[in-house]
């Protein structure tokens, strides 16, 4: 695949997709607010109570804000929260980070919790 260049020797593809050449978009980002959200969680199955220690820090950019879902309706805030789980059951486990500028990224897993 070949990229195609306008007239005046620019990506047609850069134009379409509103990059300019300093490397920002028309939205007021630039590429430096890439960002991309990835966590361990340590165990990830167990008993009730289960005790877990999440970590944030495979994460990438320039995160201002870490907000964490359980998964049993509590959140948490942090780059490296515990959360004790109570109750047995699958609970899917939600990382949202944010940048200055607003870039987002998420990711989830789940915790089996036993009885």
């Amino acid at each position: 695949l070949t990229e195609a260049q306008s007239e005046d020797g620019e990506s047609v593809l850069d134009d379409l997709l509103g990059g300019n050449d300093d490397g920002s978009d028309d939205n007021g980002g630039s590429e430096g607010d890439a960002v991309d959200a990835a966590f361990d969680a340590t165990p990830e199955s167990g008993e009730a109570p289960l005790a877990v220690a999440f970590a944030a820090g495979e994460s990438t950019g320039e995160i201002v804000e870490y907000v964490w879902e359980f998964g049993d309706g509590t959140v948490g805030e942090g780059a490296e929260p515990e959360h004790t789980y109570a109750t047995p059951g699958e609970h899917e486990v939600l990382l949202r980070v944010v940048t200055a500028t607003g870039a987002e990224a998420t990711a989830s897993t789940v915790i089996d919790v036993e009885a």
